[in-house]
């Protein structure tokens, strides 16, 4: 089985200023590794051997084991990589236009909608977008809508440093019928219900008070739709930094003492993005810095790249 790269990278205005890679950062820690480990008396564990890639002008397998997740003594060194990748990336979204975002999007979603996880999920987590600097959800909720799916949606409230963001399903009829407008039934109809929800702190639309709470459960979500400040060619993923997804992917298919793996209903995981988001690998390495608590995606969509790890 193999699994599709269709790399046409979007090129943006290259900077002038001399800018710090995240691996410098991450490789300057592992030449003095062994001597902290030494000091330390750490005992490091074997890791497996990852499995090559085949490759061919459409399609790449990436097998699941191909990335070798840091030790806890390299946490320092990953997260500062990863904040340096942070504000790369950043400052490629912030030269997008709005329009270039759309156009991009829509590409996303026409690709999305035609994957059998997505025809055959009867239920589909997915974010609401912020206004500016990521991919706009607009066009994929609006199908959804259509298509009849049961949508979960984000829901994290003001305490952003101690928050654990929980997905709510959402009931399209839940206004009273004496303060229901006709622009809101229009917006329901057009996909678009949640124009007038209150906004957090990223200005992104979160459920109001009058929404029944339905929180969703392990087995509830079919499809997950997550987003991401930058992914790599191996589905391994960089967030804004607060960890929201990573903990909430790990509860929903967390196996506990009363169920078996069996039991757990599998959670299909889709990245999207935009082109200039997708970060390819040098050398041999992951582009991206991991830690053992990251979640790594099973496919990633841009408009220009289909990455299926399998």
């Amino acid at each position: 089985m193999f699994r599709v790269i269709l790399a046409f990278p979007l090129c943006l205005p290259s900077s002038k200023q001399t800018t710090v890679h995240p691996k410098s950062v991450f490789r300057a820690y592992q030449i003095v590794k062994p001597v902290l480990n030494v000091l330390s008396m750490s005992t490091k564990s074997n890791q497996p051997q990852p499995a090559k890639n085949s490759v061919d002008n459409e399609k790449a397998c990436i097998p699941n084991d191909t990335t070798t997740k840091a030790h806890a003594g390299d946490a320092t060194a990953v997260q500062a990589a990863k904040q340096i990748l942070r504000k790369q990336v950043r400052a490629k979204l912030k030269a997008l236009s709005r329009e270039d975002i759309l156009l991009q999007s829509q590409a996303v979603w026409t690709k999305l909608v035609q994957l059998p996880q997505y025809q055959s999920a009867q239920s589909v987590g997915i974010f609401l977008s912020m206004p500016r600097g990521e991919i706009n959800t607009d066009g994929l909720i609006r199908s959804c809508v259509a298509d009849g799916k049961l949508l979960y949606v984000p829901q994290v409230g003001q305490d952003f440093e101690n928050a654990q963001m929980e997905l709510l399903k959402v009931t399209m009829n839940h206004q009273d019928q004496g303060t229901t407008t006709n622009d809101d039934r229009e917006e329901q109809r057009d996909g678009l219900f949640y124009e007038h929800w209150p906004k957090n702190k990223w200005n992104i639309p979160e459920p109001p008070a009058s929404m029944p709470i339905q929180l969703a459960q392990p087995g509830d979500i079919d499809l997950l739709v997550v987003p991401g400040l930058a992914f790599d060619t191996n589905g391994n993923r960089l967030g804004q930094g607060k960890g929201y997804y990573d903990r909430f992917i790990q509860r929903m298919t967390m196996v506990t003492a009363t169920t078996s793996s069996s039991a757990v209903k599998p959670l299909n995981l889709i990245g999207v993005c935009l082109d200039c988001q997708i970060i390819h690998p040098s050398d041999d390495d992951s582009a991206i810095p991991v830690r053992e608590s990251d979640q790594r995606m099973q496919i990633v969509l841009s408009p220009s790249n289909t990455i299926v790890v399998v």
